[in-house]
């Protein structure tokens, strides 16, 4: 396929940097996906609004329940979100404290493939978007929140400068693959729940 679009997530550092900047070497139309605050120099159009849901060994007692409520993660092994990926960082601590919790992380992670992997070896538990759900191995599950389920934006930029025709078609197909997120997204929230904004996740 020649000069195809790729959407790295998780890309402005460490290895999705790497792997954004060897894409583009390689005359792919790179769109990178981050946590960063927004420039004047680029455009956003918002996907979705992801729900935060719990993530947890699938033989977890937590996990026989079809909704979990946040007073049940104090005393569990709790996987935090480092200082990277600092506005899910911020929102996952406003919802604690929103909630009357207090948990001290016992590690924290950078990116989606590092908390799964560390709830399965630690049988810990973590709170990320449910998105995460497509990283998950067999041994690890998702569960939503039980009651008002913190969201997050999923947010694409691009340059304001960028005039590629690859990239206009990219984007015209956005709304096609935002309808499908948020109907995930009602299903995963459920009958009861009401999703309430809490920040936002911004590319580059």
């Amino acid at each position: 396929m020649s000069n195809p679009v790729v959407l790295i997530t998780g890309a402005l550092t460490g290895i999705g940097r790497a792997t954004a900047l060897a894409f583009a070497k390689d005359g792919a139309h790179v769109v990178a996906s981050g946590r960063r605050e927004q420039k004047p120099d680029l455009e956003y159009k918002l996907v979705a609004e992801e729900p935060l849901v719990v993530i947890l060994p699938s033989d977890h007692p937590l996990a026989e329940r079809e909704a979990i409520d946040p007073h049940d993660l104090v005393g569990e092994t709790f996987i935090g979100i480092s200082s990277v990926p600092r506005v899910l960082r911020a929102v996952i601590i406003d919802y604690l404290k929103r909630s009357g919790i207090e948990i001290v992380p016992h590690l924290e992670i950078d990116n989606f493939a590092m908390a799964i992997s560390l709830v399965a070896s630690t049988r810990g538990v973590a709170v990320l978007p449910v998105s995460a759900e497509n990283f998950l191995k067999w041994s690890v599950i998702s569960r939503p929140l039980k009651g008002e389920a913190p969201t997050i934006d999923l947010v694409v930029g691009y340059h304001k400068a960028n005039t590629s025709p690859i990239l206009r078609t990219f984007l015209s197909r956005i709304d096609d693959l935002t309808a499908r997120i948020s109907s995930k997204a009602r299903r995963m929230i459920g009958p009861g729940s009401a999703a309430a904004p809490y920040g936002r996740t911004a590319a580059e």
